[in-house]
């Protein structure tokens, strides 16, 4: 994990820097242009996209519940964290 801290700036630097490449050249603001067109003019089908999201990702955090109480009744670890602590 420490190893992928010092990756962090590099990353994210190339990162900005890909957003601006985009922003900034004549293809990457037509781009844009379009995506955003495409996002405004249909407004229901990015509804239908966030329902359908949220509904894998409950699935997803009650297949995760059911893993994290089968490792407990399993008693291969002696505390795991419930996901819904607050830190």
């Amino acid at each position: 994990m420490r190893n992928l801290h010092k990756w962090y700036l590099s990353i994210s630097v190339l990162g900005v820097g890909g957003l601006a490449a985009l922003a900034l050249s004549p293809v990457g603001r037509d781009f844009l242009r379009w995506a955003a067109g495409k996002i405004l003019s249909s407004p229901e089908q990015l509804q239908q996209w966030n329902d359908s999201a949220e509904r894998e990702l409950r699935r997803i955090e009650a297949a995760l519940d059911n893993l994290a109480e089968s490792v407990r009744s399993a008693g291969s670890f002696t505390s795991v964290p419930d996901a819904g602590a607050s830190q």
